[in-house]
């Protein structure tokens, strides 16, 4: 890319992940008892976080960057590379967006991005080449960055999602994109592999093989998928001292059995939707929603109602 190529360029969605890293080093830190650096890493956060709520908000959604001239790209603006969808799921991830701006990236995602497979990269994808853009520019529509639908960008989007507690809407999303979900015969994953997590699929506005898999056996999302739903959507997420238990189950789903190893202990967990909110570890009521590891026995057995 020449986005930034003189050093003044600024990536709104890098800078949103320097704001994620640094609440999770401060979060470290406090647990290692170095007040001073903890305290360091919060201010960074929050420094960045709120730099990009004061100059990448676009009205409906957040910019992906600005180039060396201070020009926006992802903007309302621009005829081209108007959305992307990385920023918007990052302004969730690192709490740069709050709930009115949630709500408002969410439609525009909707409205712009969405495909029977899920979120696309970029819309309207890049036609003209543009030196100033770089490489996305002189991509074919529909390939690559330049408008795929990228399992890395729904897996974002997925556990962005499910951290703000929408399991209907991430779970749809991660249906669209995931192999194996076939609704009907007419749809495009039909002829896709169902034992195959493809990198991405072709953009709707590719010209000759639009939302066919692409690049098979490469993706490096499936560890993110694999995270976003059992650690958030089933809820049995590992943390420093233990297990939090906090099930955000899609409606549709009235029980859900896991099977998870963590620093050598097994926890077979059951899940049930029962209208009452109860932990219980190997038959012993727990408060609140975190079984510490010095609780456990080499093998557990852990019931949840919500």
């Amino acid at each position: 890319t020449n986005i930034g190529k003189a050093g003044r360029g600024e990536s709104v969605w890098l800078s949103m992940a320097f704001v994620r890293a640094c609440d999770l080093m401060a979060t470290l830190w406090r647990r290692l008892g170095h007040a001073p650096r903890a305290v360091r890493e919060a201010d960074r956060a929050q420094t960045v976080r709120q730099a990009v709520r004061e100059t990448a908000w676009d009205g409906d959604w957040y910019l992906r960057c600005f180039d060396d001239e201070g020009r926006p790209v992802g903007s309302r603006t621009n005829e081209e590379g108007r959305i992307f969808v990385n920023a918007q799921s990052w302004a969730m991830l690192c709490g740069a967006a709050d709930d009115a701006q949630a709500a408002s990236l969410l439609a525009a995602c909707d409205a712009h991005l969405m495909t029977d497979l899920g979120y696309r990269l970029v819309a309207p994808p890049f036609r003209t080449r543009d030196d100033r853009i770089g490489r996305i520019s002189y991509l074919e529509p529909g390939i690559c960055e330049n408008g795929t639908i990228y399992s890395h960008g729904n897996a974002f989007m997925v556990y962005a999602l499910l951290m703000r507690g929408e399991a209907d809407r991430a779970y749809d999303i991660f249906r669209r994109i995931a192999p194996g979900y076939v609704p009907d015969a007419a749809s495009p994953k039909a002829a896709s592999p169902a034992y195959i997590f493809a990198n991405c699929y072709y953009g709707p506005d590719h010209r000759n093989r639009p939302l066919q898999m692409e690049f098979t056996w490469i993706t490096g999302s499936v560890a993110w998928f694999v995270n976003a739903i059992q650690d958030w959507l089933v809820g049995v997420r590992r943390d420093y001292d233990g297990l939090v238990i906090d099930p955000k189950l899609p409606s549709a789903w009235n029980e859900v059995r896991v099977h998870r190893t963590f620093r050598g202990r097994t926890f077979d967990v059951r899940i049930t939707r029962t209208g009452c909110r109860r932990l219980t570890l190997n038959g012993e009521p727990l408060e609140g929603d975190f079984i510490a590891l010095d609780r456990c026995r080499d093998t557990n057995t852990v019931d949840v109602e919500i």
